[in-house]
């Protein structure tokens, strides 16, 4: 992601923030298909026609994953897209969690953010067998 920083959720350290969104990624294909969307909406007008990623622009996809994940996108808003795509989506997008943190940051504050991270922790203390 480049020059953006991660900005401070209370109560939560950007190592757990940042692990945090990857194993949903990861695990999750609705947080999968969103992060797609969410980045392909980042992509310029030129970038979304082509396919391609120019320059180092900190917003949307990298530019050798740019080819794949834009046809994904574009299937995501068709609702065509497989179940390969999904896997691939969750190998392929994790690696963008820091600008996800950071554009949810952008849009609200990241309180969004924070209720999805005080509930997974919160569910996570009932599970501690101390």
């Amino acid at each position: 992601m480049g020059d953006r920083v991660i900005p401070e959720i209370p109560g939560y350290n950007k190592i757990d923030v940042v692990a945090f969104i990857k194993v949903k990624i990861k695990t999750n294909p609705v947080w999968a298909k969103r992060a797609c969307e969410i980045l392909y909406e980042q992509q310029t007008v030129q970038e979304k026609k082509q396919h391609l990623s120019y320059g180092h622009n900190n917003a949307g996809f990298g530019r050798l994953d740019s080819p794949i994940l834009t046809k994904i996108s574009c299937k995501i808003r068709q609702h065509r897209e497989t179940k390969e795509d999904i896997e691939r989506l969750q190998r392929m997008m994790p690696r963008y969690a820091k600008q996800l943190i950071c554009l949810s940051y952008d849009k609200d504050g990241g309180k969004i953010l924070k209720r999805h991270l005080d509930f997974y922790y919160k569910d996570q203390q009932k599970n501690l067998p101390y």
